[in-house]
């Protein structure tokens, strides 16, 4: 009941705002590497132009965002996902390439590029089973038949990822994005080549429901070429 009453007092406030999007409420799912790079950018620039527009930003990992999407609870996600479901849309915002963060002492901090051989013989640090990149780290190395050690850790953040690469404990595969969370010299990141592999980082919405205006003028902020294809 709360939610259809909700829902209400948003879609009065979307009709008053439908010309100049001046007013209402988005909500916005993100994956904390998502809330913590890219988006802070995207809503100095949103908030600029919709100052009357209330932002609610749900920093939570990716399987969580599908959810929220799926139940409706908020308007779209952002996020690096494993695969869609019939009731979701999902849109690509961009590709990003995949790296080793490494310790400044290592070897491999010497050079420009990785090789995924560097993985053999190291302590990794590795992103949980449910994380989009941890699956493609997977199948990589499964096609050029590497042998890894058992990861030393696995964890569900790429902060604390990056945070044990920076005590020397190991070395991780990430998303380019994530070099911006090396927060001290005591860490690297190098780009992965031979192959490059990358992954995309998508906006997902609730198949055949239309974005408010507010929502759409989020979007053309976050992409305009993903919200000419958005209904």
């Amino acid at each position: 009941a709360r939610r259809i009453l909700r829902d209400v007092d948003e879609a009065v406030a979307d009709v008053k705002g439908l010309v100049d999007k001046s007013h209402g409420v988005i909500r916005v799912a993100a994956s904390p590497l998502a809330s913590v790079i890219l988006l802070p950018r995207i809503l100095e620039s949103f908030r600029a132009t919709y100052p009357g527009v209330v932002v609610e930003l749900h920093d939570v990992l990716t399987a969580e965002i599908l959810d929220q999407v799926r139940r409706g609870d908020v308007d779209l996600g952002i996020g690096t996902f494993l695969k869609s479901a019939t009731e979701l849309e999902l849109v690509t915002l961009f590709e990003d390439r995949l790296g080793l963060v490494v310790p400044r002492a290592s070897s491999i901090a010497r050079r420009r590029f990785a090789r995924w051989q560097d993985l053999e013989e190291q302590d990794v640090i590795a992103l949980t089973r449910g994380s989009a990149f941890r699956a493609s780290t997977d199948a990589t190395v499964q096609q050029l038949g590497l042998e890894l050690k058992p990861p030393v850790f696995e964890v569900g953040y790429m902060g604390t990822a990056v945070a044990l690469a920076e005590a020397g404990l190991g070395i991780c595969v990430l998303p380019t994005r994530a070099a911006a969370l090396i927060r001290s010299r005591r860490a690297v990141f190098r780009p992965l080549c031979n192959p490059v592999v990358t992954q995309a980082a998508t906006l997902v919405t609730k198949a055949g429901r239309s974005l408010s205006p507010a929502a759409r003028a989020f979007v053309s902020v976050l992409s305009p070429r993903v919200c000419s294809n958005l209904v």
